[in-house]
């Protein structure tokens, strides 16, 4: 079950997936599955190109809403000085 913090996080992912939707004229479903949220977009009024960048995003979504708060802003992009010096 999601504590408070990864409520919150989803909370805002779950915007974005609606803000995602809303310009491409759909709907998404998103609700707690697990320990992760679990987005789905109708696709049945978007190209085929529309609905596999959607299924990118929702997978991404998805994997990032299991992530321990904070997760993200600790990563050091590949080439960053403080990734050269591991």
């Amino acid at each position: 079950m999601p504590n408070m913090q990864q409520k919150a996080r989803w909370q805002q992912y779950q915007k974005a997936m609606q803000t995602l939707a809303a310009a491409l004229g759909t709907t998404v479903e998103c609700g707690g599955k697990y320990e992760r949220l679990c987005v789905v977009f109708d696709t049945s009024e978007v190209s085929a190109e529309q609905a596999a960048a959607l299924g990118v995003v929702a997978d991404l979504v998805e994997l990032v809403s299991e992530f321990p708060p904070n997760f993200l802003e600790q990563l050091e992009p590949p080439g960053s000085p403080a990734a050269a010096q591991i």
